[in-house]
């Protein structure tokens, strides 16, 4: 993209400065930017017709150390038409895996399939997985029972470090 822009007829990069506010014209259109210097300080105004914001184009994989396949621009390799990953078990979503779109939006639909992916792996036990670890976390149904029984016997008597409401289930 980087590439694209700076050879655009249309395009003059700015370089060194940053945007401190866009402003518009009465109809509510966009007029311009103000923008500032990073070195020297100095503030002007650009007259612009559009404006796109950009977060990086650099996916942020270097942290997984080669645990994950990774294509010879960074990203996370994932199977055809899923999120799932070189490693079973593992889901990738979002920027560190589109090569195309990098839009929020995509990564939040990503991020869904990535979860539900997740669960019916989970549920499966593919792949021989251990899943032990499964329910390790959650409370025991018995337990939170116990707990919603004590809190609404510590009401009835009258003790204020009771809760207020019965302890909720994560059911």
């Amino acid at each position: 993209m980087a590439r694209r822009v700076a050879v655009h007829p249309k395009i003059e990069v700015v370089w060194e400065h940053e945007c401190m506010e866009a402003f518009g014209r009465e109809d509510g259109t966009l007029a311009g930017i103000h923008i500032r210097n990073r070195h020297t300080g100095e503030e002007s105004d650009l007259p612009v017709g559009g404006l796109f914001f950009a977060i990086g184009h650099a996916p942020a994989t270097a942290f997984l150390g080669g645990q994950l396949e990774l294509d010879s621009a960074g990203y996370i390799v994932t199977t055809p038409d899923s999120t799932a990953t070189s490693v079973p078990g593992v889901f990738a979503a979002g920027d560190v895996m589109d090569r195309k779109w990098r839009q929020a939006v995509t990564s939040a639909g990503a991020g869904c399939i990535a979860a539900i992916e997740a669960q019916h792996f989970l549920q499966s036990n593919q792949d021989g997985a251990d899943t032990s670890f499964i329910g390790q976390t959650d409370l025991n149904a018995a337990w939170v029972a116990q707990m919603q029984q004590e809190a609404q016997e510590r009401q009835a008597s009258g003790d204020k470090a009771a809760p207020a409401a019965p302890v909720p289930t994560s059911a």
